[in-house]
């Protein structure tokens, strides 16, 4: 459960349930927790087309309760592996361990560093926030 600096509770496994159903995301992770808005990381497989996110992206957003709203995003194309202690053996996400991983991306996000975003951090080839998007 994650709850945002609001007090909302954010059911995480529901909204990443509706944003792996968009073609080219293989995994999603929904961070949040003692913020003003959620974002997801999100890793993408080869069919990925940003674009298409966006749209299907603004879709599930209208659906979800404001708490719930992704307002900012950014793609990965590390894959997860359990050999870097990001999955389980069950393929479960280790949240914690990813959130290290990336938690100076995370905070750039939350921080609007954007230019900064892509020029230090290679594994992030795509990040978005409320209808623009950018990447390599």
């Amino acid at each position: 459960m994650i709850v945002n600096s609001y007090g909302k509770s954010i059911r995480p496994l529901k909204v990443e349930g509706k944003l792996k159903l968009i073609e080219g995301v293989s995994e999603v992770m929904l961070v949040g927790d003692q913020k003003p808005y959620s974002i997801a990381m999100i890793w993408m497989n080869e069919t990925f087309n940003p674009t298409q996110f966006r749209i299907d992206l603004k879709k599930i957003n209208q659906k979800l309760s404001n708490p719930e709203k992704i307002r900012k995003w950014m793609v990965i194309k590390d894959e997860l592996s359990i050999e870097q202690g990001d999955i389980t053996a069950n393929l479960k996400l280790k949240r914690q361990n990813i959130l290290k991983k990336y938690e100076t991306s995370v905070d750039m996000i939350y921080n609007k560093s954007w230019n900064e975003l892509l020029k230090h951090n290679p594994e992030i080839i795509f990040y978005g926030k409320d209808g623009e998007d950018h990447g390599h």
